[in-house]
């Protein structure tokens, strides 16, 4: 009787699962592209320990204090600042940013012109990610790269394979990450998750 339940319990389980992926599913890729923002800017205030550039660390991470404090507002307005008066490579990543926001609230349109005018204005470590988010939010085609975004590359190449249901593609561009040994840990280990979310997917999709 037990083990009854208990396959009736994982029944529903899975089937709740599912039916959060159909919902969600497409929230997915602006999950991993805030992230991926997030990290770089992490990167670049331990960078700015070793350089003059503290005074903009701190006021981009007091800005990102703001947004997750729920104070929206606040959080834009030192952004902007930042992307119009600090640094060329703060300047990109708090234009970065400001764009995640707009994705967030589906403003598309308005997050697909500053990641154009990063494409063609930004900081030269950052026009090929902006090419990334553009492709993803166009749904045009993510080209592959051997510069240092070709890890993010394949993680979103992965994830629009999986919103077209191409799980095989999608475990192929994951497999790429996870077995590279230059590739970040962070990226191994979710690329690692991702290819038994793929391999799920398709079981359900039987």
């Amino acid at each position: 009787m037990v083990d009854i339940l208990d396959e009736a319990r994982e029944a529903v389980q899975q089937e709740q699962m599912l039916a959060l992926i159909k919902k969600y599913g497409s929230l997915i890729i602006m999950a991993t592209v805030a992230g991926i923002i997030f990290i770089i800017g992490w990167q670049m205030w331990q960078a700015s320990k070793r350089k003059a550039e503290y005074k903009t660390s701190v006021a981009y991470f007091d800005a990102l204090e703001k947004l997750q404090s729920g104070d929206a507002e606040g959080g834009k307005a030192v952004l902007l600042a930042i992307s119009k008066d600090a640094p060329k490579g703060y300047r990109s990543i708090a234009a970065l940013q400001l764009a995640a926001q707009k994705v967030e609230a589906w403003k598309v349109k308005e997050a697909l012109a500053d990641y154009q005018a990063i494409e063609k204005n930004g900081d030269p470590a950052f026009r090929e990610l902006a090419t990334l988010l553009i492709a993803q939010l166009t749904d045009g085609p993510i080209e592959n790269t051997a510069g240092v975004w070709r890890f993010s590359a394949l993680e979103l190449q992965g994830l629009k394979h999986l919103q077209a249901k191409q799980y095989a593609k999608a475990r192929e561009s994951f497999t790429k990450i996870s077995t590279d040994p230059l590739s970040p840990q962070g990226l191994r280990q979710r690329a690692a998750d991702l290819i038994l979310y793929a391999t799920y997917l398709e079981d359900n999709a039987k």
